[in-house]
């Protein structure tokens, strides 16, 4: 009878995860803070969206890994290695599966407290630059991941965990011109898929891909140096379907507007001239950071970004006036005073966190003897060979007054090309980092900066995270794209 029908996975696993959360918010009562608001239309999983929510907070609720006593996996094959490589951001799908694009595959994997395996693959065309980098899933289990210049939407045949992949439909962004492709795509939370072109240009469309919006072309275009290049990041969306977007000269803020179809540039902040150095190690000129949407209650109040100087500075923005409110350079305790990065700051109430991403001032001689002729990979070698930066600073924010102050700072700790994740519940900062030659995952204090343990993992590049998040799974574990696979950190049982 009905009474006996089992519950479908999808509807057990977002009973869990719910549970969990309740469980962990209660647990962390006396230091919790208020979470962004969860959007409906994403899965509610551990991480349905890269940066973990609309918000690109880089936060979670839940508990991430309790001490060094950790057993480590690897999704890693030397045979497959084209097929597993570079997943960048891993997203947990309603019924706790994961769900990546490599550089030419798309993927769902299984994880579990123990053990991580590959479900099913389908193959896309190889592209190694933005492939999915900036990725989602769906209350309904659909993934979304962009190629160059078009957003696909992949779901499985079946409920079976092992059922093939394949590729629903296709959006093609129009008028894309020769070197311009996606770089951005997120959700509003009236269940809309945003994108951005690394030429600035912003575009809404259904889910379906039945309604697309006409395109907004950012101001700035014609006045930076590197005009496709312009936008090298993701952006958040706020509850409001606020939409902010960082290029090489300005934070913006766009407004869509579901009934009326309308999508409106509401403000631009300069913050640069347009002419930053591209640095090694950076995907672009300019800012390296998602934007992130800042406000304890819950309430968008302001947006952060670190920018294109060296040293950089981190800056906040009123998140409604696009007014500056505060910045400080960042100099991670370091003589040297060079200083940029590449990842989202990290944010958990008006504390921020940046990492270094500073490697040299020129690419190196291996890397400059084997990527001469492409200037992508030239820029990003020293992250391909796994180099590490260090310095890792908090700020803290005075709303009121527009003051930012430095809480703490870290000269010792690198967290190599990765995206770091705080978690709310005990007050941890993950990252994958290095020590001496050996990759590491860093379990940092959120309110201190002091390492709490270190996990040791291994010396070779199948450690590497190569840009990848950071993510906190449902099972105090971490979990993180590599450049030959998945990395996987569970407790030892």
């Amino acid at each position: 009878s009905s009474l006996h029908r089992p519950f479908p996975a999808t509807t057990m696993f977002a009973l869990s995860f719910t549970l969990l959360i309740f469980v962990a918010s209660i647990a962390s009562s006396a230091h919790a803070l208020v979470q962004p608001p969860r959007n409906p239309f994403l899965a509610a999983s551990p991480f349905p969206i890269c940066h973990g929510d609309t918000w690109c907070s880089d936060s979670s609720p839940l508990p991430g890994l309790p001490s060094a006593d950790a057993k480590v996996q690897l999704l890693y094959h030397p045979a497959r290695t084209l097929e597993l490589a570079d997943p960048i951001s891993l997203v947990y799908g309603p019924d706790g599966h994961v769900w990546a694009s490599s550089i030419s595959h798309i993927m769902r994997i299984q994880v579990t407290p123990t053990n991580i395996s590959l479900l099913a693959e389908l193959a896309h065309n190889i592209s190694t630059e933005f492939h999915g980098a900036y990725s989602l899933v769906t209350a309904e289990n659909v993934y979304f991941a962009s190629d160059m210049t078009s957003v696909g939407a992949f779901i499985q045949t079946s409920s079976d965990p092992h059922s093939p992949i394949v590729r629903r439909n296709n959006f093609e962004v129009p008028g894309c011109v020769t070197g311009e492709h996606l770089v951005g795509l997120s959700m509003t939370y009236d269940g809309f898929l945003v994108y951005a072109t690394s030429a600035g240009r912003v575009g809404v469309v259904s889910t379906d891909f039945s309604y697309s919006s006409s395109l907004v072309q950012l101001p700035g275009r014609d006045s930076v140096a590197l005009p496709l290049r312009m936008v090298s990041n993701n952006f958040p969306v706020d509850q409001a379907n606020g939409i902010y977007v960082v290029t090489s000269k300005h934070q913006h803020r766009l407004q869509w507007d579901s009934a009326a179809r309308s999508l409106r540039l509401s403000w631009s902040t300069q913050y640069s001239n347009g002419s930053d150095p591209w640095f090694y190690g950076r995907l672009g000129p300019g800012s390296g950071s998602s934007p992130t949407v800042v406000g304890p209650s819950g309430t968008p109040e302001f947006v952060v970004i670190t920018d294109g100087e060296n040293p950089m500075n981190i800056r906040f923005y009123n998140a409604s006036s696009g007014n500056p409110c505060g910045m400080h350079r960042v100099l991670f305790g370091l003589q040297s005073g060079n200083s940029t990065s590449e990842q989202s700051v990290v944010v958990a109430g008006y504390r921020a966190v940046v990492v270094n991403n500073w490697w040299t001032g020129r690419p190196g001689e291996i890397c400059e003897n084997i990527t001469h002729k492409n200037e992508w990979i030239t820029h990003t070698c020293p992250a391909l060979l796994g180099e590490a930066a260090y310095g890792v600073s908090q700020f803290l924010l005075d709303p009121t007054t527009c003051t930012v102050t430095q809480t703490w700072t870290n000269s010792k700790v690198s967290c190599t090309s990765s995206i770091p994740i705080v978690s709310t519940a005990t007050n941890t900062l993950y990252c994958l980092g290095k020590e001496d030659k050996i990759f590491t995952i860093e379990a940092i204090n959120w309110l201190t900066g002091d390492v709490k343990f270190t996990v040791p993992l291994g010396p070779g590049l199948q450690y590497n995270s190569l840009y990848a998040g950071t993510e906190i799974g449902a099972h105090s574990d971490i979990i993180i794209g590599t450049l030959t696979g998945v990395l996987h950190v569970t407790p030892r049982v």
